[in-house]
């Protein structure tokens, strides 16, 4: 926080809508660590994460978000607190699974956003567009279904509240959409923690144009093991100036004869696919070589576990002992540079886990850790600057040193709040 208490002003939108010379890195920000019943009991949010970019100008920065990770309950209030009091509707949402904690505040998100949207038509013409909604196909219509349903009774189509685009499992890499240009400051105010809503971002009056980052994201489906259909992701991202190769679109469909051979639609060991993994996502999961050895392609990969004592007989979550040992398995986490244990409830599992994982043998290879609302880790960084170490490097060459074990700090951890 600033000496003064005071929440930094989000800066001024530049006109020009190539921003490869305003951003210096992406970010992953950790909104909310909690379990299926942590929101309900405790009140803190259940396990919910923004991807930004940061902006060079501004001694804090400023961090657009690029995609929002579930929206279970308390995920709203959790996001809204980092961004200004302001949800950034703007910003594609991932949802991995139907249960509440990963997809309860879905429906009244999106109904209070198109409120706001429309009370913007009134006055300017525009409102702007609704709700991005990613997930799995099958997923998809289980929350058109379901979880939506409630937004029926308005008697509009639930294209007004949503605009839900399934991924077809076999897609290789499925491109997130660009956010758009209005960005918000990643911090809080002391009032904004206190409960009183922040400012909006004056940006927020209309829908901006496509953001042109300068990296691409996209996003390759990861089957979950758990007891709802779940699917977690690698994240990939490439340099936007890099020039394609592939004749084929991302998103084409894997074929019998491919399927059959997945290092030919690996991304990562395809030579002539310019994507490049930064994260990975495990989703609600149970222990799962198969599930590690995908997430492994990322130098950064969040791994949902619970205590050892309290894993629930381990047959829906891993436990932290598991996901340590995974850590130090050549056949599964031991390739990452980090390895961030999410999903395990409130402050007292917190420590709980903590205190696992210290009991217990340091793992071999990856670093394991457990993350924290407020945690801020970068994910790649360009052209120097912000304490990233892009250091004017390609993406390949970040990626690259990442996973050769570099001797300079993969991530830079600073507090959001």
């Amino acid at each position: 926080m600033p000496p003064n208490n005071k929440r930094p002003r989000p800066q001024k939108a530049h006109a020009d809508r190539n921003a490869d010379d305003q951003y210096h890195s992406l970010e992953l920000i950790v909104a909310g660590c909690g379990a299926g019943a942590t929101a309900v009991y405790d009140g803190a949010a259940s396990s919910t994460f923004l991807v930004g970019a940061r902006r060079r100008d501004g001694h804090d920065g400023t961090t657009t978000p690029c995609l929002i990770i579930d929206l279970g309950f308390g995920a709203q209030r959790a996001i809204s607190a980092l961004c200004h009091g302001s949800f950034p509707s703007h910003a594609p949402i991932y949802i991995s699974h139907n249960h509440s904690d990963h997809s309860g505040e879905l429906p009244v998100v999106a109904a209070v956003e198109r409120a706001k949207r429309m009370k913007r038509s009134s006055g300017s013409g525009s409102g702007g567009a609704p709700l991005v909604v990613l997930a799995e196909a099958e997923v998809a219509q289980t929350l058109e279904a379901h979880r939506l349903h409630e937004l029926r009774s308005t008697g509009l189509e639930l294209k007004e509240f949503v605009d839900l685009r399934p991924i077809e499992r076999a897609t290789a890499v499925y491109p997130i959409p660009p956010t758009t240009t209005r960005a918000i400051t990643a911090a809080a105010s002391s009032a904004g923690a206190a409960g009183e809503e922040g400012e909006e971002d004056e940006r927020h009056g209309g829908e901006g144009g496509p953001l042109l980052l300068p990296w691409e994201l996209g996003i390759s489906l990861v089957l979950s093991r758990h007891s709802e259909r779940c699917f977690g992701f690698l994240l990939y991202a490439r340099d936007r100036a890099q020039p394609r190769t592939m004749a084929a679109a991302t998103t084409t469909k894997m074929t019998a004869t491919t399927a059959a051979n997945a290092d030919s639609n690996n991304p990562t060991t395809n030579t002539n696919n310019p994507w490049r993994p930064i994260l990975g996502f495990s989703g609600d999961s149970a222990a799962d070589k198969c599930v590690y050895a995908r997430l492994a392609g990322a130098p950064v990969v969040l791994v949902d576990a619970r205590p050892t004592a309290a894993s629930g007989g381990l047959s829906q979550h891993a436990s932290v002992e598991q996901v340590r040992r995974a850590a130090s398995d050549s056949g599964m986490l031991s390739s990452c540079r980090r390895v961030i244990i999410y999903g395990y409830g409130g402050e007292a599992e917190r420590r709980a886990a903590e205190a696992e994982l210290r009991a217990g043998a340091p793992p071999t290879r990856a670093s394991v850790e457990v993350a924290a609302p407020g945690m801020v880790v970068e994910l790649l960084s360009r052209g120097g600057g912000g304490g990233g170490d892009g250091g004017g490097r390609t993406l390949e060459d970040y990626v690259s040193s990442r996973r050769r074990g570099s001797s300079t700090p993969a991530h830079n951890s600073r507090p959001v709040l």
